[in-house]
Parts: C-alpha cells; sequence; structure tokens
C-alpha cells in the first residue's frame, strides 16, 4: 500500500514538472492582456484628449470675444444715453442752437455751442452705429444664427451637425469666433471715436454753462 502511494506521488509530482500550473499561465497571460489593452486604450484616449483641450479652448475664446462685445454694446449705451440727455437740456435752455449765426457774429460762446451741439450729436450716432447689429459671416454654419437658418430644415441641421467630429466642431467654434473678434474690433474702434466726441461735447458744454 505504502509502495502505491509513493508511486502515485511521484507520477503526480512528474506530471506537474512537466507541465506548468494552469492557474499561473492564465494569470501571466491576463497581465500581458490587461498591459496590451491599457496601452490600447491610452493611445486611443490621447487624440480625444487633446481635442477635448482644443474644444475647451474654443469655448472659452469664442465666450471671451461675446463677453467684450456686450460690455462694448453696455458702455455705448451708456454714452448714447449720456450724450442725448445733456444735448437735450443744452436744447432746453435754449444754447444748443446758439451758434445757428453767420460766422462773422460767432464769440466764444458759439463756438462752445458748436462744439457741444456736434460733439454730443456725432457721440450719440457713433454709439448707435456701435450697437447696432452686424449679420456679416459666413452663409451656412453651425453656430451663427443666420448660417443655420440657411438649412432647409432642423433635420438637415441636425444631421449636418451629427456628421461632426470633435475637431470638425472646435474648427467651427473658432471660426465664428474670429467673425466675432472682427465685429468685436469695429465696435471698439467706433465706441473709441463716440467717447472723444462725447468728451469734447462735455466739456464745451460745461465751459458753455459756466460762461454764461
Amino acid at each position: 500500500m505504502k509502495e502505491d502511494q509513493q508511486s502515485d506521488s511521484g507520477s503526480n509530482l512528474i506530471s506537474s514538472v512537466q507541465s506548468p500550473p494552469e492557474p499561473l499561465s492564465a494569470q501571466s497571460m491576463s497581465i500581458g492582456d490587461a498591459s496590451g489593452i491599457m496601452l490600447q486604450r491610452d493611445q486611443g484616449q490621447a487624440p480625444i484628449k487633446d481635442q477635448e483641450g482644443r474644444l475647451k479652448f474654443a469655448e472659452e475664446t469664442h465666450q471671451y470675444v461675446r463677453e467684450h462685445i456686450r460690455l462694448a454694446d453696455q458702455k455705448a449705451a451708456f454714452f448714447f444715453a449720456g450724450s442725448t440727455a445733456l444735448l437735450a437740456y443744452l436744447h432746453k435752455v435754449g444754447l444748443a442752437s446758439r451758434w445757428f449765426v453767420g460766422p462773422a457774429a460767432w464769440s466764444l460762446a458759439h463756438v462752445l455751442s458748436f462744439l457741444a451741439s456736434i460733439g454730443l450729436l456725432l457721440c450719440a450716432i457713433a454709439c448707435l452705429v456701435t450697437v447696432m447689429p452686424r449679420l456679416k459671416g459666413s452663409k451656412r454654419g453651425l453656430i451663427f444664427f443666420a448660417a443655420i437658418s440657411e438649412y432647409d430644415s432642423s433635420n438637415d441641421y441636425v444631421s449636418e451637425f451629427m456628421k461632426q467630429g470633435l475637431s470638425d466642431l472646435c474648427e467651427a467654434k473658432l471660426k465664428h469666433a474670429y467673425e466675432l473678434s472682427a465685429i468685436c474690433k469695429r465696435k471698439y474702434d467706433m465706441l473709441r471715436w463716440g467717447q472723444w466726441l462725447g468728451a469734447l461735447g462735455l466739456i464745451a458744454s460745461l465751459l458753455l454753462l459756466v460762461l454764461l
């Protein structure tokens, strides 16, 4: 009986040496597969993360330009209200039209009346031009409302949008940000003129009120 047990244990030992344990082999394969899967996953996600970062940058740039456009419109509205209110007051007290005489009869008061009236009037016009909507842009696109309305139906627009990848959406966002930046620059250029003209009209008005 003892000899049979020794024989069985010896045969088991030989078989275990000849063939490695199955769990160890399976565990080694699972580790290799897992590392390969993780490597493939990292390689596949790297471009996506990069595209998401660019899309975030495009969104922040787009929001930055829109915020400055909003500020330009607010400033223009403030200067428009101030210039028209002061011009209305000068007209009420009879100083806005004081310069309506022949140039040969002009005095310092007539010059100040002219500068105040023209300066405030041009300031109001410049501010009004600043807040006027500018509708130039792409004839067909994914962001600008006039470009979106060029699609035949909402389904066509949705279908076109669903075809775009992250890089395409980022490109569309940046293109619209560029178009908005051109609008923003023109607004601030016009607003700057309005501020200088308004300052001229304000100074002339104050001098005219002090003089008279």
